[in-house]
């Protein structure tokens, strides 16, 4: 675009109006356009200029940055600026400062470069320095290194607390007496405990690297747990035995995947970037969490998951299958398997747990699951072991095919003539789903700390009457069966959304995708469906379990990498059903939600349960049910914010 602008301005007048052509439909075209806002420093100027077709997030940022006199002075365009996002604290006793008193502290002497730009209206300074330093591999006085550095920093009245954050690349300096001199007298930084409650709201919490302090015959011992020691620290730190100094970890924040760090000393960071607005925006909600005196910094410890290496089958009923991380990562990569000569892409096939029994007394060493593609079904086993080296115990496990055609597993330029070889190595075994809300990854078991999981209540269950339906037929299929539970429920729901997808089938993301939206959000409610067994209602567990599995597999269609929209589009055209699989819109509107969830809206999703063949009369007797729902439910909200709506026979 730049190009054309440049090249139409210099041109006369025997060219014609140049045109631009994009394929918005290419979802890695909106990564691409963000990195052309950095490639000049120009866009300190274009960026204030954004139209009104810009997202509400850019046209706060075109503000931001507008307000900053002199831009184009700066070497460092101040869009460009993406930190990760980290603060230290101080508590202000005014908010009045002098910004020109930076000076004093970064001086012509320490510096080669140095600029300074302060927005009034948002009461945020930037600062910019550049020193040139000698390599220490050489003297020879020719070969310089050019070291950049930026200082952040936001003053914010909050009404009840005043605070000041400031982020620098400058590392573990001091700015006690930068702050000092901007404010004409010592502010107080927030040390100690309380910044532990910056973790509140994180939840499914893993932690990374955690230190303690531990008192020992008066003198105070520093210990520090990473990767497998982070379970004994953590079980000190509960027991009282250690004093938190410094934790990081992962974990989901109102559905979105996140990392967040903090130390007694003060510092809070976390691995995202983001811009200066982005900054301002995280530096708030932190700051609001570290003044609630509500919150408990032990808090966090009721969230972390528990990570321990197992070497068989733990013995709680597995629910549900899915492929490993990895194969998620490369979502936007060509992945396909191929059976019979048959090539299929990954996710339009079907993993299943097949060992699954009605009695909840049975358990078995080893787990039984299938890819299914249509016809296509091939069944393997998982077993788990161990290995005594030395003191050391090693954990492994094999999957291994026990019957059905062999399934290859291509991945752009890697091929495996086995399904099971992709399985077995680097452990990528595929991920279990449990009923009490573990999950195996590999030999690794993750369970929750302490968190105790609530049943769904009674008054919770959505009764109707499915007195015309036919309780063993679930999907309508190609012939629209009127009898069957799906048809009854997209009668049910018909004017209730303005889109309604009828995706059943194999590798569906649910049986029916109900979607509505706003100037901001696109809805997205995730329909599943079961028969009941036996065809009438009873109070028996195995009507839930798969379908359970499905609901939880299904959240993962919220990434934004998996492109939802994109995914039911080619539904839509490659499958049999074609476009009759749009029971209510059409495919202007599925294309234009597709577009839509790319580049200017957030999708949030909600999950539907649907098993006739369970009474709510007799509900309060089906405490087993009642708590697998309950785990459904609180995985869907900690994971993707989500909730869950649960149907029933009367």
């Amino acid at each position: 675009m730049q190009f054309i602008g440049r090249f139409t301005r210099t041109a006369d007048d025997s060219i014609g109006e140049a045109s631009f052509v994009t394929n918005m439909a290419n979802p890695p075209l909106a990564a691409d356009i963000r990195d052309l806002y950095l490639k000049d420093a120009d866009w300190n100027i274009i960026i204030p200029g954004l139209n009104d077709r810009s997202t509400d997030e850019q046209r706060k940022f075109a503000e931001l940055l507008k307000d900053f006199p002199d831009l184009q002075e700066s070497k460092i365009p101040f869009q460009s600026i993406n930190p990760a996002l980290s603060t230290e604290i101080y508590r202000l006793d005014r908010m009045t400062w002098i910004p020109s008193h930076w000076e004093n502290v970064f001086t012509e002497q320490d510096y080669d470069y140095r600029f300074m730009s302060v927005n009034e209206k948002d009461d945020m300074m930037i600062i910019i320095l550049g020193r040139i330093e000698r390599v220490d591999w050489t003297n020879f006085e020719g070969i310089q290194n050019l070291s950049w550095n930026v200082i952040l920093l936001h003053k914010y009245d909050a009404g009840n607390y005043k605070h000041l954050y400031i982020n620098s690349s400058l590392g573990s300096t001091s700015f006690n007496k930068l702050v000092e001199e901007l404010f004409g007298a010592a502010q107080e930084k927030i040390l100690g405990d309380i910044v532990f409650r910056s973790f509140h709201g994180m939840n499914r919490i893993l932690v990374q690297t955690f230190g303690g302090r531990k008192a020992i015959e008066g003198d105070i011992s520093y210990k520090s747990y990473i990767g497998r020691d982070v379970e004994n620290g953590l079980s000190e730190a509960n027991q009282g035995q250690l004093l938190r100094n410094n934790i990081f970890a992962s974990g989901i924040v109102e559905g979105d995947k996140t990392t967040h760090g903090c130390s007694r000393s003060g510092k809070i960071w976390s691995y995202r970037r983001g811009n200066l607005l982005s900054f301002q925006d995280w530096s708030h909600r932190v700051g609001s969490l570290i003044e609630d005196p509500t919150i408990d910094p032990r808090e966090l410890f009721k969230h972390t998951l528990s990570v321990k290496n197992v070497g068989s089958c733990p013995r709680i009923m597995p629910v549900g299958v899915d492929w490993d991380d990895e194969m998620y990562k490369n979502a936007e990569v060509e992945q396909y398997l191929i059976a019979n000569g048959l090539e299929i892409y990954v996710f339009d096939a079907e993993l299943e747990i097949t060992q699954r029994d009605g009695d909840n007394s049975i358990r078995h060493d080893d787990i039984l699951f299938t890819i299914k593609y249509n016809d296509i079904c091939s069944n393997y086993r998982i077993s788990y072991s161990t290995i005594e080296v030395g003191e050391t115990t090693q954990y492994s496990y094999r999957v291994e095919q026990v019957d059905g055609p062999l399934i290859a597993f291509h991945r752009r330029q890697t091929q495996y003539s086995n399904i099971v070889d992709y399985f077995n190595e680097d452990k990528r075994s595929p991920v279990f789903f449990f009923a009490d809300g573990s999950m195996l990854f590999a030999n690794k078991l993750v369970e929750l700390r302490d968190e105790a999981i609530t049943p769904l209540g009674v008054e919770e269950l959505i009764a109707y009457d499915w007195d015309k339906v036919d309780l063993n037929v679930e999907s309508m299929g190609m012939s629209c069966k009127q009898n069957s539970i799906q048809h009854y429920m997209w009668k049910k729901i018909q004017n209730t959304y303005e889109l309604i997808f009828d995706d059943d089938g194999s590798g569906e993301v649910a049986d029916l995708v109900g979607v509505n939206q706003d100037a901001e959000n696109i809805y997205v409610n995730l329909y599943h469906l079961k028969y009941a067994l036996n065809g009438h209602p009873s109070n028996r567990i195995a009507n839930f379990y798969e379908v359970c599995g499905q609901a939880q597999k299904s959240l993962k269609w919220k990434n934004p990498e998996m492109h939802l929209f994109n995914r039911l589009v080619k539904r839509a055209t490659d499958t049999t059903k074609g476009e009759n699989r749009i029971l209510k819109g059409n495919m202007d509107l599925l294309q234009r939600l597709a577009q839509e969830a790319t580049f200017t809206k957030r999708v949030k999703v909600n999950l539907h349960i649907v098993q006739p063949g369970f009474s709510k009369a007799n509900a309060a007797e089906s405490e087993d049910i009642l708590q697998l729902l309950g785990v459904v439910k609180n995985y869907a909200f900690e994971v993707c914010n989500a909730g869950l709506t649960v149907y029933c026979n009367v």
